[in-house]
């Protein structure tokens, strides 16, 4: 007798789903520019994430 192999769970995702999502994303962004949103490019390798010097003990 073989031990049980079990059958790896189908993904609930699918290819139409991720269409939808980034044809969301490309509407939600067009409406963002066209009510006078801007995006703001940001140098590589920067961090939203302030310096702050600690005290050198």
């Amino acid at each position: 007798m073989q031990p049980e192999t079990k059958k790896p769970a189908k993904s609930k995702s699918n290819d139409h789903s991720r269409k939808d999502t980034s044809q969301t994303i490309a509407e939600q962004t067009k409406a963002f520019l066209k009510a006078g949103g801007q995006v703001t490019r940001i140098k590589s390798g920067v961090t939203g994430k302030p310096f702050i010097p600690t005290k050198n003990r």
